[in-house]
């Protein structure tokens, strides 16, 4: 139990300053101090002289030791917070990667869906041309059944009634409709003929006809004897002078045909431009596989020429580019229009537009002769035009019985002068119609090749003689395969065997050859099969590598078509030629046309043949113009079957180049082929030089091949083409092939 003191009370008594002077009289206890140093510890008394600095090191030391303790818990927590730093990393990492994980899951997916895209952009793309071209296909047969009637009646009373075929009449209307098709009949149905009817029909006033440089004078023969009333200019193979004198008369003509070849503006580049101020309605192209690559001076200029802008839409009258000045672009963005263009049309009437672009400032004197129209009035009214409305160019039609020669793209050169719109990227269309092979070449997928026909069908108009309800009379082919006698042809046989060990020789060293100079040795071994006389093989860097003298003049397949009978007379020859014309009775033997590349031959087949005594002719680049106008008409039948009319010659013998497309030998019932075209369609151009429309007899085409020889391995490769032209793949490889027939003892 305690007791609470109390101050207060009177019992409580202290002295404190008696208790003071009692401490103070007594002595002082010694103080110590323990002071760490230098690993020990120092005692030390507060009388000794180290006290002083002993008490501040300790001090210090106890300050420090507070420090280090305070500091130390800070580290504790430093130390837990990076533990927490590194958990929450570590949870941080595994979310990252869980979401770089799920990223790239969305973007593998977004990488297909977006090929899916592409595919589908495409897909609709292609589906949106395909109801278009389907619209317009229909659109077209139901005009075309609209205008059939009309048709008739517009031509009722021309020249070719009296012996056009209804295929070509029918043709026709569907050109006419179309305005813009191509024509891919077959050889020997009468494109031309179809194709001036389909004029007539569009009551065409200005026709351009551009053709190969040898078909040209016998295309103006063509349209005088189908289209008298027509008046035909020929301005083909004609001097610059002549050209621009006929050019400048057409200005004041409302209607003509011109006709003129596809290189006539290689070494004048002021033609295309004069051309095109003539502002032609139609554009015909014959033979027109002749444009078929797209980089092409003679595809370049046709497509110049049917897609210049050179027309008023309002007067059809001529229109000239104009600069626009800066007031009159003051002018239009006063008015708030705006528009990036600094050059317009305007129509300029009848007046002769300026190649170069004329200054709105000093242009008003040219324009005041038009009607008024220019774009700026268009802009200002707000009037759009439709594309291609300003070309004079309205109906353009490309002919050819063989519109593919090699590849697919050959066809797509005529589309996208016909139908630029929906064929302006070949690219594009190789995608849709095509797949590449091994070596990367592009060839029409199965069937791509009648997909794209059925596509096309109011704008490709292609029929065989049985679908144009045609019947000529019958075409036999006959192969002579000749067994060559090393005996009789000893040096022949020579150049055959040395050629084919010099080819193995290069082709099987490995190296992957320039593909001219392949072609090259194939040509010359071709050449060795018919004269191998002056042969002269150069490697790709033009050196002379192999070489045949002019002595070496024998040839087992000319002698099999003339050559020296066994009685040694002169002037006395056996063989085809002799057999077929009857020993040269143009009364009752046969007219002949022989057929090589090389001219040679057919120089030593003219001097055999003039020996026999056999009327004969030469038709080649060595041809004089004016005998190959005579030979055209001499082996055209519906001019020499005419009362009174004499043939010249019995035999022709012509090159391929010069005498293989747009010519009619339909007085001629017999053809020789010394040396197979190795492109299927234009060997099949040469054969129906004599069987076409016109040709009233039965004809007989014989092919000479040597047997083992680079003759059976072209008749292959023709086969190969024939059926990629049908769009089926293959793969021939001209260099592997060569090496392969020669290196297993098919070909010498």
């Amino acid at each position: 139990m305690s007791t609470e003191f109390n101050f207060d009370s009177p019992d409580f008594e202290f002295d404190f300053e008696k208790e003071i002077n009692e401490i103070a009289s007594e002595p002082a206890a010694p103080i110590y101090i323990e002071v760490p140093l230098d690993g020990q510890t120092q005692v030390i008394m507060d009388s000794s002289l180290a006290y002083s600095p002993g008490i501040e090191l300790s001090n210090l030391l106890s300050d420090y030791a507070v420090l280090k303790g305070g500091m130390s818990g800070r580290l504790e927590e430093i130390k837990a917070i990076n533990t927490e730093i590194e958990e929450l990393r570590r949870s941080v990492t595994a979310q990252i990667k869980l979401l770089d994980e799920k990223k790239q899951d969305i973007e593998a997916s977004l990488f297909d869906a977006r090929r899916k895209q592409r595919e589908l952009e495409r897909q609709i793309q292609s589906a949106e041309n395909r109801l278009r071209q389907a619209l317009e296909n229909e659109r077209i047969k139901k005009e075309y059944q609209d205008s059939s009637v009309a048709f008739d009646k517009l031509t009722a009373g021309f020249r070719w009634r009296e012996f056009a075929l209804q295929h070509q009449i029918e043709g026709a209307k569907h050109l006419a409709t179309a305005k813009r098709a191509i024509l891919g009949d077959k050889m020997g149905l009468g494109k031309t003929l179809t194709s001036l009817i389909a004029c007539d029909m569009l009551q065409a006033q200005k026709i351009l006809v551009v053709v190969p440089d040898d078909v040209v004078s016998n295309f103006v023969r063509e349209i005088q004897h189908w289209a008298p009333h027509r008046s035909v200019i020929m301005l083909g193979k004609q001097t610059k002078l002549a050209r621009n004198m006929a050019i400048d008369l057409m200005r004041s003509l409302d209607s003509f045909i011109v006709v003129i070849n596809y290189s006539a503006w290689r070494k004048d580049n002021s033609l295309l431009d004069r051309l095109v101020s003539l502002r032609f309605d139609t554009v015909i192209m014959d033979e027109a596989h002749t444009i078929k690559e797209t980089t092409t001076n003679a595809y370049k200029g046709c497509a110049q020429l049917v897609l210049a802008e050179n027309s008023c839409p309002k007067c059809r009258g001529a229109i000239q580019k104009i600069h626009k000045s800066k007031d009159t672009i003051t002018r239009l963005e006063e008015i708030n229009i705006y528009n990036s263009s600094r050059d317009y049309w305007a129509c300029i009437g009848k007046a002769t537009p300026s190649p170069t672009v004329m200054d709105d400032a000093i242009a008003s004197a040219i324009m005041s002769s038009g009607c008024g129209w220019n774009e700026i009035v268009d802009i200002l009214a707000e009037n759009s035009r439709e594309f291609g409305d300003l070309r004079s160019v309205r109906n353009v039609f490309p002919m050819t019985g063989t519109p593919i020669l090699n590849k697919p793209t050959d066809l797509f050169s005529m589309l996208s002068l016909v139908d630029p719109v929906h064929y302006s990227d070949k690219n594009r269309f190789n995608r849709t119609y095509c797949i590449q092979d091994s070596a990367g070449k592009w060839m029409f997928q199965y069937g791509g090749l009648d997909r794209l026909v059925k596509n096309l069908s109011g704008k490709y108009i292609a029929r065989d003689r049985k679908t144009a309800g045609v019947t000529l009379p019958k075409q036999d082919i006959v192969v002579h395969s000749i067994e060559m006698d090393s005996t009789v042809y000893p040096g022949q046989a020579k150049v055959i065997k040395d050629l084919s060990r010099h080819a193995m020789v290069i082709l099987s060293n490995g190296a992957k050859l320039p593909i001219l100079y392949t072609i090259a040795l194939i040509t010359r071994k071709r050449q060795a099969n018919v004269w191998p006389a002056g042969i002269e093989l150069k490697d790709e860097n033009g050196i002379v590598v192999f070489s045949v003298g002019d002595e070496i003049k024998e040839s087992i397949k000319l002698d099999r078509i003339c050559g020296k009978a066994e009685s040694g007379l002169p002037g006395d020859y056996e063989g085809l030629i002799p057999d077929l014309t009857g020993n040269g009775d143009l009364t009752n033997g046969e007219r002949i046309v022989v057929f090589s590349q090389f001219k040679t031959p057919l120089a030593e087949l003219e001097s055999r043949i003039k020996d026999a005594g056999i009327s004969v002719v030469r038709f080649d680049g060595d041809t004089p113009e004016d005998i190959r106008n005579q030979v055209k008409i001499d082996f055209d039948r519906k001019y020499c079957d005419q009362i009174g009319y004499e043939p010249k010659w019995q035999v022709v013998l012509a090159n391929y180049k010069t005498g293989g497309v747009g010519l009619n030998f339909t007085a001629a019932t017999q053809m020789i082929i010394l040396d197979e075209e190795w492109n299927p369609g234009k060997q099949e151009q040469a054969f129906n030089r004599i069987d076409r429309i016109g040709q009233t007899e039965e004809t007989t085409v014989h092919i000479l091949r040597l047997e083992k020889t680079i003759d059976n391995w072209m008749a292959d490769l023709i086969d190969s083409k024939r059926d990629m032209i049908e769009g089926f793949e293959t793969k021939v490889d001209l260099q592997a092939s060569l090496l392969k027939a020669m290196q297993e003892g098919e070909m010498d």
